[in-house]
């Protein structure tokens, strides 16, 4: 195995009690993996039966102090995050099992285990949210580690990024996002208007006589409003399946912007590799590992200087719904390798704003050796 540098993965900070007690979790599941004291943990409910497990890890848990006094904010007698925990442990397990066997390691000592507490120099909270360390006979090395409670998806991607990425359409040279733009045809100003009338109708007959709704206004003339009388008219809504007219609407509505994406489709390098690296948060040179589903997945993120050594092809594929809704099958020598996708649906409100990436799962062929 090559040597690992010890590197920081950066991403937004999320504070969330979930978050938080979930990577505290997992990080003592594993040390207590290592020190043979499993049941000791498991059976851990109290904040002082969580002092003595932490004591019983010596120097091997990183950020002592600061993992007890997390547990201390979140842990009371009512509240004990038990399906948290639960998922942690599986986790630690699966994911303590996968780097013996990816890394083909049989005498292994493992030094030091850590929850990364703060900000990196960026500001930033640290992508890798138990960071773990490897001693060997030639050196120390490093493994970061990207927990996720649940599923696992990936947040906080731009919808510009990603169309000049795939598409190499540039948004940022019109001044406005995707759905704004896209009105500005004809097809795509057809289409709006007729879902956005539908959806018009559907206030109108849920508030009944007590509101007075103009359907026959345009999404224009709805945008020329202040924020505070569209968050108004926006908030009305009641989501509800059995709407077909307006979900019927909201097909062709993404129709249009699929026609407006292969119509302006402008790619000079289809090799792909920064959009890849983008949607996986790939680091230039450093791997990680991500872990999710209670440890159901887990797979090897690649860095950027390991995907620059292959060539991609990207098949967008799927039907469109009520949200804009694409599989991305990512592909070299014609098998896929990578499944990611885009869903592009409004992020304050129906017809609020413009359209945002929302977060879409992410899967990587665990067979497959960058």
């Amino acid at each position: 195995m090559g040597r690992f540098e010890e590197y920081l993965l950066l991403y937004e900070a999320d504070t969330s009690s979930t978050e938080n007690m979930h990577e505290i979790f997992f990080t003592l599941s594993f040390i207590s993996i290592i020190i043979k004291e499993e049941g000791m943990f498991k059976n851990a409910i109290s904040v002082d039966d969580y002092d003595n497990f932490i004591k019983k890890c010596g120097k091997i848990l990183d950020n002592s102090s600061e993992t007890l006094n997390t547990i201390k904010n979140y842990i009371t007698d009512e509240t004990q995050y038990n399906d948290l925990k639960r998922d942690a442990i599986k986790a630690a397990k699966k994911s303590y099992e996968q780097i013996l066997k990816g890394y083909n390691i049989k005498d292994i000592n493992f030094i030091s285990v850590g929850r990364v507490f703060g900000a990196g120099k960026s500001g930033k909270k640290i992508l890798a949210d138990c960071k773990i360390r490897i001693v060997m006979q030639h050196g120390k090395n490093y493994i970061n580690i990207s927990l996720k409670y649940g599923a696992g998806q990936t947040n906080s991607l731009s919808v510009k990024k990603i169309l000049k990425l795939l598409y190499g359409i540039d948004l940022n040279q019109r001044g406005v996002g995707l759905l704004h733009t896209v009105y500005k045809t004809s097809y795509g100003k057809k289409a709006i208007d007729k879902a956005f009338k539908e959806f018009l109708k559907i206030i109108e007959k849920e508030n009944g006589d007590w509101i007075y709704i103009n359907t026959n206004m345009t999404w224009g003339d709805f945008n020329k409003q202040s924020g505070e009388e569209k968050k108004e008219i926006s908030q009305l809504y009641k989501s509800n399946n059995s709407y077909k007219d307006y979900f019927e609407a909201k097909k062709e509505m993404n129709d249009a912007i699929e026609q407006y994406l292969e119509d302006n489709k402008n790619i000079t390098d289809e090799n792909y590799v920064e959009l890849i690296s983008y949607l996986l948060r790939s680091e230039k040179d450093v791997s990680y590992m991500y872990v999710a589903k209670g440890g159901n997945k887990i797979f090897f993120v690649p860095s950027e200087d390991a995907l620059k050594n292959h060539k991609f092809t990207i098949d967008v594929v799927g039907k469109n719904t009520a949200d804009f809704v694409k599989d991305l099958l990512i592909k070299i020598d014609d098998k896929v390798i990578i499944r990611s996708g885009l869903k592009f649906r409004w992020q304050t409100g129906q017809f609020m704003a413009d359209l945002a990436q929302k977060g879409v799962k992410i899967d990587i062929d665990k067979n497959f050796r960058f």
